[in-house]
C-alpha cells in the first residue's frame, strides 16, 4: 500500500448506478443571536457536530432511497466512528473513502441566526492533502451515473476525464475555480447542478451571456431555486418545476444534497428528467423538516408518497 493513506473499507461493488464524488465533512453547527461586526466578538450558544457534506449527505441519502451508491472522499484519522459506522452501515461501496494519515477530517462550520441567516467556513483538511492519493477509480469504473461534487477541479480534470458525469461544485465555485478548469469541467459534463447564487459565477467564469448559452455547453442545466422550486434550462428554453410542500421547517441544511438523491433516485428507476426533478424537489422537502444534513433520510416509499402529493 501506498504510504499515506489507507482505505476506509477495502471491499468493492462493480455494478453500482451512482458514484458520487465530493467532501465528507465533520459539520460544525454554531447558533448565534447575530453576526458579529468587525472587531465584535458574540457569544454562541449551541454547538453541534453532525454529518455533513456533498458527497456524504448525497451518498447516505441516495443509499437510503436504495440507490446502489459509491462515494469517492478524503477524510481525516480523526473521522469519528460514530461517522464510520453510519458509512459503512449504510449499504455504501466505501472502497474509495480514503483515510489520509495526518490529516484531519473536513469541517464546515455554519454559523446561523433566529432569522434565517446562515454562513458557513470550510477547513479542507484532508481535501486538499497535497499527498499524491488514489482518484476513485473503482467509484469511477464501477458506476453508470458519476456525480463531481465539491473538491479539487484539477483532480477532478484527471478523475473523469472522458468518462459522462454531472457537474455540481456547489459553494466552492467561488473561490476554488479558475474560468480554465471550471470550462473544462463544464464542457466534458452532461448536467450542470447549480442554484441562483451559483449561478451568477457561472456565468462569470464561463464568458457566457445567458443562462441558455451555459446549457449549451453541458447539454442541460438544473438549477435549484429553494422555495420557488427548480429550473431545468437548455439551449432552446427553460422549464420551472414547481416545489413540493413542506409540512415543518426544521433547518435546510443539506436540502439542495437531499434533491440530487432524490433525482438520481427517480434516474435509475428510468424516469425522465421533469420527473426526476420533481422527486428531487419532494426529497427537499423531507430533508427541510430534519435538522442537518442527513436528518431526514427515507426510504423510496415515504420519497414516492411526497411527490405523489404534489405533483401526481
Amino acid at each position: 500500500m501506498k504510504k499515506g493513506w489507507k482505505r476506509l473499507a477495502p471491499g468493492r461493488r462493480k455494478n453500482n448506478f451512482l458514484a458520487v464524488l465530493g467532501h465528507v465533512n465533520i459539520d460544525v453547527v454554531y447558533e448565534l443571536q447575530k453576526f458579529p461586526v468587525k472587531g465584535q466578538s458574540v457569544n454562541t450558544g449551541t454547538v453541534r457536530e453532525m454529518f455533513g457534506g456533498t458527497a456524504g449527505n448525497i451518498a447516505l441519502h441516495s443509499a437510503s432511497l436504495g440507490v446502489r451508491t459509491a462515494i469517492g472522499c478524503y477524510v481525516g484519522e480523526d473521522f469519528g466512528s460514530s461517522f464510520r459506522e453510519m458509512l459503512l452501515e449504510s449499504g455504501l461501496d466505501c472502497h474509495d473513502v480514503i483515510v489520509v494519515e495526518g490529516e484531519r477530517t473536513p469541517r464546515c462550520h455554519i454559523f446561523n441566526t433566529p432569522d434565517g441567516e446562515q454562513t458557513y467556513i470550510i477547513e479542507q483538511g484532508a481535501m486538499a492533502s497535497p499527498v499524491e492519493l488514489p482518484l476513485w477509480e473503482s467509484a469511477i469504473s464501477g458506476s453508470s451515473t458519476i456525480h463531481v461534487a465539491t473538491g479539487d477541479p484539477e483532480r477532478y480534470i484527471r478523475a473523469v476525464g472522458g468518462r459522462d458525469y454531472a457537474f455540481d461544485p456547489g459553494q466552492e465555485i467561488s473561490y476554488r475555480y479558475t474560468p480554465g478548469n471550471f470550462r473544462k469541467l463544464l464542457d466534458g459534463a452532461n448536467l450542470f447542478f447549480t442554484n441562483e447564487v451559483e449561478m451568477k459565477m457561472a456565468l462569470r467564469l464561463s464568458g457566457s451571456t445567458s443562462e441558455r448559452r451555459l446549457a449549451a455547453h453541458c447539454g442541460t442545466i438544473v438549477k435549484t431555486l429553494g422555495a420557488k422550486g427548480t429550473e431545468v434550462i437548455t439551449a432552446d428554453g427553460r422549464t420551472l418545476v414547481p416545489p413540493c410542500r413542506v409540512k415543518r421547517y426544521a433547518d435546510t441544511i443539506g436540502a439542495g444534497d437531499a434533491f440530487r438523491a432524490g433525482y438520481y433516485a427517480a434516474m435509475q428507476r428510468g424516469h425522465g428528467m421533469i420527473r426526476c426533478v420533481e422527486f428531487g424537489n419532494a426529497m427537499a422537502s423531507i430533508a427541510i423538516e430534519g435538522e442537518g444534513g442527513v436528518g431526514s433520510l427515507a426510504d423510496f416509499g415515504r420519497l414516492e408518497e411526497r411527490w405523489r402529493s404534489s405533483f401526481s
